[in-house]
């Protein structure tokens, strides 16, 4: 807008402005990690692992809130399985950077999983305290947040170096997907120690030859 000596403002007609033509997105290109059998194997393995730990997750807050009639459980038990997460997790890191990420993930998969078998047990005989319910959420806690940094380590080894972006995100829909399904499927038998069989154990058997030394995809980003 500009000012004219003896009349009001004048308004400078621009035109319409330039259109911006988004780029199309490749689907293709986006599922294109699935073509790698071991990532498909894992991204598998990890999704059904996922959906069952998220309804322990909510399985094991409504068991310790339905004994104790106090709704503080279930924020306790629920902290006592993200917390370590914080606090481990750089730990973690550093072990998958020093050790073998395969048997570290193993290992770790296998803690929880004695873990979740021990829990349905005591939550099939109902012998699930509030107190052993939290301390067998945090030792699974432990276990995971010493465990996920070898599973996200290993992508680089399981794709090429230019699909490696859509891997990370394919993982990150994993996750979520899982947690949304697994939350709608924990409200089948609150309690009842169903989430807490299946999840562990998935990752191990979807995939038994995980992080084995084998042929890398082309142009794969080398392990450290």
């Amino acid at each position: 807008m500009t000012e004219v000596r003896g009349g009001g403002p004048r308004y400078c007609d621009l035109g319409e402005p330039p259109r911006v033509r988004s780029a199309p997105v490749n689907l293709s290109a986006s599922f294109a990690p699935f073509r790698h059998r071991r990532f498909a194997m894992l991204w598998a393995g990890a999704f059904v692992s996922n959906i069952g730990t998220w309804m322990e997750t909510v399985g094991v807050g409504i068991l310790v809130t339905t004994d104790t009639g106090q709704a503080g459980w279930a924020g306790l038990v629920a902290a006592a399985g993200f917390v370590p997460s914080g606090i481990l997790g750089p730990i973690g890191g550093a072990l998958a950077d020093r050790v073998p990420r395969r048997r570290l993930l193993l290992t770790t998969t296998a803690v929880q999983t004695l873990l979740a078998a021990l829990l349905t047990f005591l939550a099939a005989t109902g012998a699930a305290t509030p107190v052993v319910v939290t301390l067998i959420v945090l030792g699974t806690g432990c276990a995971n947040a010493l465990g996920f940094p070898a599973y996200q380590a290993m992508m680089p080894d399981l794709v090429r170096r230019d699909e490696l972006p859509s891997a990370v995100a394919l993982g990150a829909a994993q996750w979520n997907l899982g947690r949304v399904i697994g939350v709608q499927g924990s409200g089948d038998r609150p309690g009842g120690g169903s989430g807490y069989r299946r999840d562990r154990p998935a990752i191990v058997v979807a995939n038994p030859d995980l992080g084995r030394p084998g042929k890398r995809p082309d142009r794969a980003v080398p392990q450290r």
